[in-house]
């Protein structure tokens, strides 16, 4: 994947489309906490930690790790729906399509805290920088003596 364009933004929208494919439109998908105004059932995805780390020319290790929180509007049997929600939500997660790419998501798990669902996933993946034709080269070396 080329890293000009936003790469965590390119994952983020595949989790909610990924979602989308699973659950269908029944559900409300939102990419950034909204506190106020959630209408459930829904999911809100959000990046907790975002790592690069250059290997060689050019290229990065990436790793996202994300947490999907769903909201029911199941109030009489919340933890019921919640766990086959999460169970679905982990299948479903476990390999997205980014960019034309194939990207599989690890250590997937789910819990519940204070009713509300939330599911852990980790893409891992390579970037490449890439070049936008602005990059000035050296191409004479002078010596410059200096004067103390």
């Amino acid at each position: 994947m080329a890293s000009n364009v936003n790469v965590t933004t390119q994952v983020l929208n595949a989790v909610t489309k990924q979602l989308g494919k699973t659950f269908g439109k029944s559900f409300r998908y939102y990419l950034e906490n909204v506190e106020k105004n959630l209408k459930p059932p829904c999911f809100t995805v959000d990046m907790i930690d975002s790592r690069s780390h250059l290997r060689n020319n050019g290229i990065y290790d990436r790793t996202l790790v994300l947490v999907v929180h769903y909201f029911t509007d199941n109030l009489l049997d919340t933890k019921k729906d919640s766990h086959s929600i999460g169970e679905q939500a982990m299948e479903c997660l476990e390999l997205l399509n980014v960019d034309k790419y194939a990207v599989r998501g690890e250590n997937l798990s789910y819990h519940m805290v204070d009713d509300v669902l939330q599911v852990f996933v980790t893409y891992r993946f390579n970037t490449r920088r890439v070049d936008d034709g602005e990059t000035i080269y050296m191409r004479n070396l002078q010596e410059v003596k200096s004067i103390h």
